[in-house]
């Protein structure tokens, strides 16, 4: 599977990829086979998700690259998995691997990951490795006009890779210019200088430049003598009001500066700082943000900002305003489970032991604040959430059922047409389910209330029993372990896991590490690894041997043989025969075949 993964991204031809999606499908479903039976089912339903992902490709994409046997082949997948009905008997067992949901519910469900942004992505020479969407190849249009932007995407986005195409064309164009990259905090700064160096480490400097220096308050390195100067707004700032000619000749390269966290300049006690900068510095800049509640006032401000640097004679430099507001991976929110006297229940009605509590946002919030300040614009809520909102307010009012059931929002039928939801889609149904609370917000807030418990009743009960005194240090790092077993059982990783005290944070990771350690060295010492470890030296000897007998065999032609030029070639032969055996080679495959296992 990871070679046909990396073989899909080489392929370009829509037969070639749909031969390669067509030969995943193969392999995954073969696994799938194995999961057979109701007792299996919400695994299925876990493991499904990536199956479906690329029928998905197959169904909507590649369909008329696919052979009449292919095609049955998929459909018959398709059926077993109980989103159609089939009067003829399929290639799966009957019933076996039904997921019981239809093709709506289980999108909302399950597959988030799987439901399309629909971002208009399209080739761009300018890019490698991915297809930019257009709100991405806006920013590179910006950075090619030389214009400042704002730019506010949420994290994981795609935003961040703007900042490395400017770099990457300042370099290009000079061996002089600089590039600053201003960085909110000194953990960040040490992060961004990983990452410039990883991608421009072979980039050939002349003059006994430096690729990249550092300008803190209490250290730095080559900051007079780089291309790229990595920085904090502080001394930044220190900078350009510096009257050292040599100082200001610097300043004078500077082509281009990117402030990243750019909302700090409302909530930093150093807001001003940032305020300076932006007014001081004569190049443009990029502003990148996750985050930032008024961002057409702000553009605004930037703008007559740059109207009043402007020379005489010369047109004011633009600013551009590039917002977007879906992350390309959603963000499902959780509590780790340590009440072990509270059994949550599902919408199934099963009882389940889990450490893994999932929860919807709402559920945190209360009515007073939201009847003050309303639900933030930022909190967009993924697929699973909206279908948790929807079982919310149909329980409480069953006029929800009617009006907003996700199967006849979406007007799928059963016997119908596939009905693939986009985000969009999924943003029409939130916004209406959102609206709908609000509502009863403002004229009934006893059925806000009942919603409101309903939905936040697990996690509440979760965080009242945290709120009592307990040794919650020994806790978390007694159930690091086991939490990361599940997450990793559910196919939940990665994850990102949070705790208050950043030493307990360490503590955790050491704990975890020590267990994966002490895991590897009792398998390393188990039987079964030595099985594997013989058959390995077995495989090794015979290939070993193997490569003897050619070379052997070699030798006995080019004794018999006059040609000179025969012989050399033979020569040449058997000393790339012996230059085949790689012991390293062989400790790799050795290492993967450990790793398979």
């Amino acid at each position: 599977m990871f070679i046909l993964e990396n073989l899909m991204n080489k392929l370009e031809l829509g037969s070639s990829r749909a031969m390669c999606i067509y030969q995943q499908v193969l392999r995954m479903s073969d696994d799938f086979s194995s999961l057979e039976g109701l007792d299996f089912i919400e695994k299925r339903r876990i493991r499904a998700v990536s199956i479906i992902s690329k029928l998905k490709d197959l169904f909507t994409i590649y369909w008329q690259y696919l052979d009449d046997k292919q095609k049955e082949y998929v459909t018959d997948l398709w059926v077993s998995l109980g989103f159609e009905k089939s009067k003829k008997s399929t290639a799966f067992p009957e019933g076996k691997l039904t997921l019981n949901m239809n093709m709506i519910y289980y999108q909302l469900a399950y597959g988030g990951e799987i439901i399309d942004i629909r971002s208009d992505p399209q080739k761009d020479d300018r890019v490698t490795g991915f297809h930019p969407d257009a709100w991405q190849r806006r920013m590179l249009d910006a950075v090619d006009k030389n214009h400042s932007a704002v730019i506010i995407a949420p994290t994981s986005a795609g935003k961040t890779f703007v900042s490395y195409y400017c770099i990457e064309r300042v370099l290009r164009q000079s061996d002089d210019d600089m590039v600053v990259y201003v960085s909110p905090s000194k953990a960040l700064l040490n992060q961004v200088c990983g990452s410039v160096y990883a991608r421009f480490r072979n980039k050939t400097l002349s003059g006994g430049k430096s690729l990249f220096g550092t300008l803190l308050l209490d250290h730095s390195e080559n900051p007079m003598n780089c291309q790229v100067l990595i920085t904090i707004p502080e001394c930044l700032e220190n900078l350009l009001l510096s009257m050292n000619p040599i100082v200001q000749t610097m300043i004078d390269k500077i082509k281009y500066v990117i402030f990243d966290e750019v909302h700090c300049i409302s909530a930093s006690p150093d807001a001003h700082i940032w305020e300076h900068l932006l007014l001081l510095i004569k190049c443009p800049f990029l502003a990148l943000s996750a985050t930032i509640g008024n961002a057409t006032v702000l553009h605004q401000w930037l703008q007559s900002a740059e109207k009043s640097k402007n020379i005489r004679g010369r047109p004011s430099r633009e600013v551009e305003l590039i917002t977007y507001g879906e992350r390309y991976s959603e963000l499902e929110l959780a509590v780790q489970r340590i009440n072990s006297g509270f059994d949550t229940i599902t919408r199934d009605g099963n009882d389940v032991d889990s450490m893994v509590e999932h929860f919807m946002p709402y559920g945190v919030y209360k009515p007073v604040k939201l009847l003050m300040f309303g639900i933030p614009a930022d909190q967009q809520l993924t697929a699973r959430q909206i279908l948790d909102l929807y079982h919310a307010l149909a329980e409480v009012d069953s006029v929800v059922k009617k009006e907003f059931e996700p199967c006849s929002f979406f007007k799928y039928k059963a016997e119908g047409e596939k009905v693939w939801l986009t985000r969009e889609d999924i943003r029409r149904l939130e916004v209406a389910l959102k609206n709908r609370f609000l509502e009863w917000l403002r004229i009934n807030p006893e059925r806000a209330n009942k919603v409101l418990q309903q939905i936040g009743r697990n996690v509440e009960n979760e965080l009242n029993f945290r709120s009592r005194p307990f040794d919650q240090r020994a806790t978390a790092v007694k159930s690091i372990a086991p939490l990361i077993l599940e997450l990793r059982d559910k196919e939940l990783l990665p994850a990102i896991c949070f705790n208050e005290d950043r030493r307990v944070c360490e503590r955790l990771a050491q704990q975890l590490f020590d267990y994966l350690e002490m895991q590897q060295k009792e398998f390393e010492a188990s039987p079964e690894y030595k099985k594997y470890e013989i058959k390995d030296e077995e495989k090794i000897a015979k290939m070993v041997k193997r490569k003897r007998d050619v070379a052997a065999t070699k030798e006995k032609k080019k004794s018999k043989t006059a040609d000179k030029f025969e012989r050399a070639e033979m020569e040449e032969q058997e000393h790339n025969v012996q230059d085949d055996y790689d012991p390293i080679a062989a400790m790799r495959l050795r290492l993967n075949m450990v790793l398979e296992k």
